[in-house]
C-alpha cells in the first residue's frame, strides 16, 4: 500500500464512520489525513493510530469488507515499520 491508497482509505473510512455518527472516530482518522503532507514516517505512524482505533472501536459501523481493509493496511503498516526499524 503506497501513500495515495492509504490516504484514500482514510478518507473512505471517515466519510462512512461520520455517516454513522461515529465522529470520534472521523476526528482521530481526520489528525491522519491531516499528516499526508508530512514525512512518510509520520503520516504511516498517525495512520496505524487511527487505524487501530477504527479497528478496535468500529464494530457494527462498518461492514466486514471494510474491517478486512482496515486488518489488511495495519498488517502493511506493522511491517513497514518493523522493516524500517531493522534497517
Amino acid at each position: 500500500m503506497d501513500s495515495q491508497e492509504l490516504y484514500d482509505l482514510l478518507k473512505t473510512l471517515d466519510v462512512k464512520l461520520r455517516a454513522r455518527g461515529a465522529g470520534h472516530l472521523s476526528i482521530v482518522l481526520e489528525c491522519a489525513i491531516g499528516q499526508a503532507g508530512t514525512s512518510p514516517s509520520e503520516f504511516f505512524g498517525e495512520s496505524r493510530i487511527a487505524l487501530s482505533r477504527v479497528a478496535a472501536e468500529s464494530e457494527g459501523l462498518l461492514a466486514a469488507e471494510d474491517h478486512k481493509k482496515v486488518s489488511d493496511a495495519l498488517g502493511q503498516l506493522e511491517s513497514w515499520f518493523r522493516d524500517d526499524f531493522e534497517h
